[in-house]
């Protein structure tokens, strides 16, 4: 049984800052004036003044600590068939809405956390050639994250329609291991990975950039990848299906956006927006022809923010699964 309930969470736990996608008319929390594409010049003005900076603030002051609000969504449906039948069906959403603060004691994070996924395969051993089965996993709650465990207190459910396997649960769970939970999708940025995000995204061949600098307080950069382009290059040599579904693959829009204090180059807020999509694409021919659509959508933001988190008083109380 906690074996169980360990994968159902697992499975559930489905956010990550690494991919994580969002539609592009969702909100956006850097609100600048992107009308214009920045000039080399500028970007290499905001190059230098990232790289001087500190993003996280000095953290060898006394009393240092970096408080952040962190949202994320995501939405997913995908379908596989082979040769016209039904091999998987899969529909998940997931949301995250948590406060972070960073101090010399290291991270301790709260929130809320919902995921859901459906799933939809052949049911084996049905006398109709075309019977599928649906099972649902369900993760949901408020959450407790420090450098101990990772504490649930919510509900864990996977339902199929059979009584005789239908689980649910509520109660107060805990996965030991603090916050690094990256094997179950949650992660957090440290402040080398986020430099490495906002350098990186500057320095990207190709994207474009935009820059507005019109508050003296805060500059505020968004930056667009042309993903389509880059994967219609891939070389391909000798794998025309894969081709073929590469072709396929449509990114509505891949932006990056963050935020900065010019004078000491803390970041004050960094998103990634990101729509995919696959339409009904058909690999092959008769029985063992392979059709696939996709449809996805979801987004991470890191918010800086003056925020507290408070243990819950009663952690000795959750048990661990």
């Amino acid at each position: 049984m906690k074996k169980f309930f360990a994968s159902v969470l697992c499975l559930g736990m489905i956010v990550s800052s690494a991919l994580l996608f969002t539609g592009c008319g969702s909100d956006i929390y850097v609100d600048g004036d992107f009308s214009r594409e920045a000039t080399e010049e500028e970007v290499g003005a905001v190059l230098r003044e990232v790289e001087a900076g500190d993003v996280f603030g000095d953290t060898a002051a006394e009393g240092w600590s970096y408080g952040m609000n962190i949202l994320g969504d995501m939405n997913m449906k995908m379908n596989i068939s082979v040769g016209g039948k039904l091999m998987t069906a899969a529909d998940a959403d997931v949301d995250m809405d948590m406060k972070a603060v960073f101090d010399g004691g290291g991270l301790a994070a709260s929130g809320s956390i919902s995921a859901v996924m459906t799933t939809e395969t052949p049911k084996l051993g049905a006398e109709e050639e075309d019977a599928t089965q649906k099972s649902t996993m369900r993760v949901s709650g408020e959450a407790y994250i420090d450098g101990e465990a990772f504490y649930l207190d919510g509900t864990l459910s996977s339902s199929s329609g059979d009584e005789k396997t239908d689980i649910e649960e509520s109660g107060k769970f805990l996965v030991p291991g603090g916050f690094d939970l990256s094997s179950v999708g949650v992660s957090f940025p440290d402040q080398l990975t986020m430099e490495r995000n906002i350098l990186g995204a500057l320095r990207d061949a190709g994207a474009k950039i935009y820059i507005d600098g019109s508050d003296a307080e805060e500059t505020k950069v968004k930056v667009s990848y042309d993903v389509n382009a880059v994967l219609s290059q891939l070389p391909l040599p000798g794998s025309e299906e894969l081709q073929t579904l590469i072709d396929a693959i449509r990114f509505d829009c891949y932006d990056i956006y963050f935020s900065f204090v010019p004078e000491t180059g803390v970041v004050t807020a960094f998103g990634t927006v990101i729509e995919v999509s696959i339409p009904e694409t058909t690999i092959g021919e008769g029985e063992t022809a392979v059709t696939v659509s996709l449809e996805e959508s979801g987004s991470t933001w890191y918010l800086a923010e003056d925020v507290t988190v408070e243990a819950p008083a009663d952690l000795a109380d959750y048990k661990q699964l």
